[in-house]
C-alpha cells in the first residue's frame, strides 16, 4: 500500500549570530509504504529511485545521494538516503529529502499486523519517504532559475 501526504511540520532552526533558536513552519510532501518483509528492500529501492527521478528530471537540481551512517540513524531507522541539493548562495550542500526505512520497527510499536495466506499474523515494514519542504525547493528553484 502506498500513501501521499501533504502538511505542517514545526522546526526550531539555530540562527547563525546567536544562540537563539528560531521557530518555522514548512509544508512537507511525503510518501510512506506499508508491506510485508520480503518487499520492504523493493519498496525501499523504488521510493530512492523515485526520487533520484524526481530531483533530477523535474527539479534539475545539483544533488548527491548520502547514506546515512549507523551513528547518525534514528532509534526506529534500519537505513536512511539523504538527498542533498547545491545551494549556490551558501555554497554547500543541504538535505532535501530522505527516505527512511523503518523495518517493522512502528508497526510493532501500533500492534499493525497483516495475515499472509497461511493465516500467520506478521507486522508491517514501513518505508517512508520525506520528498520534499515546499518552501525550500521554492527558494532553490528561484536561486538556480534567477
Amino acid at each position: 500500500m502506498n500513501y501521499a501526504g501533504i502538511g505542517h511540520c514545526f522546526n526550531k532552526i539555530d540562527s547563525d549570530k546567536s544562540l537563539i533558536k528560531i521557530p518555522s513552519q514548512t509544508t512537507k510532501i511525503s510518501l510512506s509504504s506499508f508491506c510485508d518483509e520480503t518487499q520492504s528492500d523493493n519498496f525501499f529501492t523504488e521510493h530512492n529511485r523515485t526520487m533520484v527521478e524526481l530531483y533530477k528530471e523535474v527539479f534539475g537540481f545539483h544533488f548527491r545521494v548520502m547514506e546515512a551512517a549507523t551513528e547518525q540513524l534514528e532509534a526506529f531507522a534500519y537505513k536512511r538516503f539523504d538527498i542533498e541539493a547545491w545551494v549556490p548562495s551558501k555554497n554547500e550542500f543541504i538535505k532535501v529529502a530522505e527516505t527512511i526505512h523503518c523495518a517493522d520497527y512502528p508497526a510493532s510499536r501500533l500492534n499493525a499486523l497483516y495475515i499472509n495466506k497461511h493465516n500467520k499474523r506478521y507486522p508491517l515494514h514501513m518505508i517512508h519517504s520525506e520528498v520534499c519542504s515546499i518552501e525550500t525547493i521554492l527558494m532553490i528553484t528561484m536561486e538556480y532559475h534567477s
